[in-house]
């Protein structure tokens, strides 16, 4: 990793170091007393020195060219004392007695010689040795952060400050506070020894590190460190070194009891009720300039957060993201999260760290949740994420956990742990769990390979936060503020699970919140059905169905001979895929080997192989009953399947030009002929053709044939082929049926989740949120216990002038909230609304979604929205009905129907921050535009939006 950039551009002229330590305390040569010895934080001086490189780019030396004499202290909270002692002393025998086998952390502050910049570092120290005839300190160095560039060489420095800190005690976290300004006055006020200290042109970000055993570093905005300061500094204020320079170029040292601060963002200006510890200070004001504060230790979480580069290059603190696991079903369930490899670039790594590093990462982790033991009924747990984790020795590399990951929940145990799989010794850093009503228990490991196929599991797969391209800018950017999840029935359908956002409660729940009695059941009345009669199961001991894709992909596919596999041939390896019938033990020997699919699939072998043409191919081997191709109410699917047929043909000669032209690996292509077999998988895909010439290579994207690009017929594939069981031509007709797996998951399961790889009806869902929340069994847990639909709710989305667009990082909302009207009793007109949902503070989100307000068969409408733009504007607006479903044969731009009756004009107002209404509230309002988009990758979906002008006190200014 790359050192980490705290500050810039602080102007330092101190031209010598004449220091003044105020306060009681022991003289220069006096021994300190050892009672509160561990509880103490140092402060060592010098003029000048170097910082010496090592045998690696994080191990150095540091030396003190005449040091001051005394070693200053101040003691941690709540304890009050303050004095110094001799250096000699201090670094003798006090050294090994406060700090033991556990190596203390620092900070220093310090100037390059020649250089006005002011540059600090934060370093785990070795044991310093002081040579006192020639009056020089060395301190080992391991540099954990550092804001000092350097050529690999000796770095020659002036004015150093070198702030050593107590270790934790019991391994408990704490983490100390550095801030910094350009100039500041202590002022007395009041009784003896009362002062207020005001810093102005405060440095925005303050500066958090971890004593040691704990290694940990981040920059805080100072607004938010104020705003956080009674709960970070309950019942016990924090002593503080403070120091800088007078006009003159003297140092001046105090060590303060600070009081809760006030801080005004718009002059930058930071004050404190501060105590001079052990009495005295100065006797009038006092100015300086350049100023530190070393403000003492709070508890802190290690792995509460990571330390990433904004837009701007600034330190950030990325906080975790949590998975909240509900288990409840009758039975015990077996949680397993796992991340990809990230085999040639770690892009969310890059993204957090601004780096065109690749960080790449070969292996697959599993995090095992109570492992051997699960998760008992009516029991859950919480388990909270970093963004990623550096693994200890001996492991190397690190976890990404924000990237690519899946939750795997599974009703049996079998199967989730591989003889491959290796342990780490201990959890990766940050990440943590916690149970209710249960112990949480986290084990972590290791493999070069994903689970197996036949699992006892239904998988789901979240990814936090993005990694976005920059314009302008050569690194990519981690923008953390959403979370992206989706239930993936693509692949197989097992068990029920539902999936919330945490702290977002307009967003209904994706998938299924069914009991596992009833969901199980439904598998059975599919596979009873004519439409389902003869559809693929796995080879497990409970029903576990295929999707479309699989039942072509995984058909020859086999396992391992195992007893305890329901269908085991006498012979040969037993199928991956099987039918109910053998699945029941109804089928002979030879039976259980061939015998992979049933009526529902031979139906749709027939109907393409039937009325297509595939030249000389021989079909017999595909199709067992010929369709009559010539009815009316087929011709229009046929001419569609036949226009997807010459797609991917297409598709396919646009392979085998690449191996011509020398871009795939191999002379000879892995797939020379277009035939049925490789075009259905392929179609029930929709994946390209590319293999041997890698993932990314030959995308369906850039394939058109006469009257059809992608995009056109991406969307007929979803709307007419797909979903063509919604058309009544075909519902009644099980062997004219496209796909009966859609219609299994979204119709007779009733779930918002892909069916298909390309079904974004309710697939892949990002939303704001700080994690997520898994049910199984009953959406008990959910934030919001309704099925998300997009019909349900809208958008609300507010416009961004240029003048905004200028700062990516500029947020133009604070918070948010809905209300449905004549819900709640206490406030049947939602005059209080709460805006619960906070948005984050260092982007630019232009909106929010109010996704699912419903309860039960009660509508969400009236509803009332209220929202808080960054200036302190407060925006009510009342939403009479929802919006008119667009039809089909509509044009977007005329919908919805009932545009005119939507939003309220006569109840919409904006607020100024003074409680009057702002001049241009009126104007605001009338700028509402409910408006629906019908993407083209989402053909069976019509979104809603609700569109309005940039926010009021911008609304009309020159761009």
């Amino acid at each position: 990793m790359k050192p980490l950039t705290w500050m810039r551009g602080m102007t330092v002229a101190m031209a010598a170091l004449l220091l003044a330590a105020c306060g009681g305390g022991d003289g220069p040569s006096t021994p300190a007393p050892a009672g509160n010895e561990s509880s103490r934080i140092y402060m060592l001086a010098a003029a000048s020195g170097q910082l010496q490189p090592g045998d690696s780019p994080t191990q150095w030396t540091l030396v003190l060219d005449q040091p001051e004499p005394s070693a200053f202290w101040f003691e941690d909270r709540p304890l009050r004392g303050s004095g110094e002692q001799a250096l000699a002393d201090y670094v003798g025998t006090t050294w090994a007695r406060v700090y033991g086998s556990i190596a203390p952390h620092a900070t220093l502050h310090f100037q390059k010689s020649g250089d006005a910049d002011l540059q600090a570092l934060y370093a785990a120290l070795g044991r310093p040795a002081y040579d006192a005839a020639a009056r020089q300190l060395r301190v080992p160095l391991t540099i954990h952060a550092n804001s000092v560039q350097t050529d690999g060489g000796a770095l020659n420095i002036a004015n150093l400050f070198l702030q050593v800190l107590n270790n934790a005690v019991d391994d408990q976290g704490a983490a100390f506070y550095l801030q910094h300004a350009g100039q500041a006055s202590l002022q007395p006020e009041g009784a003896s020894g009362q002062y207020r200290l005001v810093l102005d042109g405060v440095v925005d970000t303050t500066l958090l590190v971890a004593s040691a055993p704990s290694r940990y570093s981040e920059g805080r905005s100072t607004a938010d460190f104020s705003a956080a300061w009674n709960e970070s500094f309950a019942g016990s204020a924090p002593n503080t070194a403070y120091y800088g320079s007078t006009g003159t170029g003297q140092v001046q040292l105090y060590f303060l009891t600070l009081g809760a601060p006030q801080y005004d963002a718009s002059t930058r200006t930071l004050s404190y009720a501060a105590t001079v510890l052990g009495g005295g200070g100065p006797a009038q004001a006092l100015a300086l300039e350049q100023v530190t504060l070393n403000i003492d230790s709070a508890p802190f979480d290690a792995g509460a957060s990571v330390q990433c580069k904004d837009y701007n290059g600034k330190p950030v603190a990325v906080p975790p993201k949590t998975i909240t696991l509900y288990n409840n079903s009758p039975g015990v369930i077996y949680p397993v999260l796992t991340v990809g490899a990230k085999s040639t670039v770690d892009q969310w790594l890059q993204g957090c760290l601004r780096t065109s590093q690749p960080h790449a990462e070969s292996h697959v982790y599993k995090l095992f949740v109570n492992e051997g033991t699960g998760l008992a009924p009516q029991t859950s747990v919480t388990i909270t994420l970093p963004l990623y984790s550096e693994l200890a020795a001996p492991e190397q590399g690190h976890i990404t956990w924000w990237n690519g990951g899946r939750v795997i929940l599974a009703d049996d145990s079998t199967r989730l742990q591989q003889a491959s799989d290796h342990k780490l010794q201990a959890t990766p850093q940050g990440v943590s769990c916690q149970g209710r009503a249960t112990t949480c228990r986290l084990s972590t490991y290791s493999n070069a390979a994903g689970l197996p196929v036949n699992i006892y599991a239904q998988l789901s797969e979240y990814t936090f936060g993005d990694s976005v391209e920059v314009s302008g800018q050569a690194q990519r950017l981690l923008k953390p503020e959403n979370v992206g999840y989706n239930i993936s029935y693509v692949d197989h359908v097992y068990m029920p699970v539902a999936i919330g956002v945490k702290n977002n409660p307009y967003i209904g729940y994706s998938g299924s919140a069914r009991s596992l009695e009833s969901f199980r059941n439904t598998l059975h009345a599919f596979l009873a059905s004519p439409a389902g009669q003869g559809w693929p199961v796995y080879n497990m001991n409970q029903l576990r169905l295929p999707g479309g894709y699989n039942i072509f992909e995984e058909r020859k596919d086999v396992l391992a001979p195992n007893a305890d596999l329901p269908v085991l041939p006498a012979a040969g390896s037993p199928p991956v895929l099987t039918v109910l019938e053998c699945f029941q033990g109804k089928c002979t020997d030879g039976q259980k080997t061939t015998l992979r699919f049933g009526a529902a699939v031979q139906n749709m072998q027939n109907l393409w192989g039937s009325c297509l043409d595939w030249g000389a191919e021989d079909m017999t081997q595909y199709v067992t009953a010929r369709i009559d191709c010539s009815k009316p109410q087929l011709r229009n699917l046929l001419d569609k399947m036949g226009a997807v047929q010459r797609f991917f043909a297409q598709n396919h000669a646009d392979y085998l030009q690449m191996y011509r032209q020398g871009k795939c690996s191999g002379a000879t292509p892995e797939k020379p002929v277009f035939n049925f077999w490789d075009a259905i998988r392929h179609i029930y895909g929709w994946v390209p053709f590319n293999e041997g010439c890698g993932a990314d290579a030959n995308p369906l994207v850039h394939t058109k044939i006469a009257g059809w690009d992608h995009a056109k017929i991406q969307f007929m594939y979803i709307h007419d082929l797909q979903y063509n069981y919604l058309n009544p031509a075909y519902a009644n007709h099980p062997e004219w049926q496209f796909n009966p797996y859609v219609r299994l998951i979204h119709e007779d399961l009733g779930m918002s989740a892909y069916s298909f790889s390309v079904d974004d009806a309710v697939g892949f869902m990002s939303e704001l949120g700080d994690g997520l929340i898994f049910a199984v069994g009953s959406p008990n847990g959910l934030e919001n216990q309704e099925q998300f639909n997009y019909s349900d709710g809208f958008s609300v989305a507010i416009g961004v002038t240029a003048l905004l667009e200028r700062n990516p990082t500029q947020p133009l909302l604070k918070r948010y909230g809905v209300c449905v009207l004549n819900r709640s009793a206490s406030d049947p007109q939602c005059e209080n609304i709460h805006q619960d949902v906070i948005m984050p503070g260092n982007s630019q989100i232009s909106g929010f979604r109010v996704g699912t307000v419903k309860s039960g068969a009660h509508s969400g409408y009236p509803l009332k929205i209220r929202f808080t733009d960054l200036d302190d504007n407060v925006y009510t607006l009342r939403v009479n009905e929802p919006f008119a479903t667009c039809p089909a044969d509509l044009d977007d731009s005329k919908c919805p129907t009932n545009k005119e009756r939507i939003v309220d004009q006569e109840s919409c107002i904006v607020i100024d921050r003074n409680g009057k209404e702002a001049s241009k509230s009126k104007e605001w309002c009338r700028g509402a535009n409910p408006n629906q988009k019908r993407e083209k990758k989402e053909a069976q979906v019509i979104k809603n939006f609700l569109s309005f002008p940039e926010p009021v006190d911008y609304y009309g200014k020159q761009q």
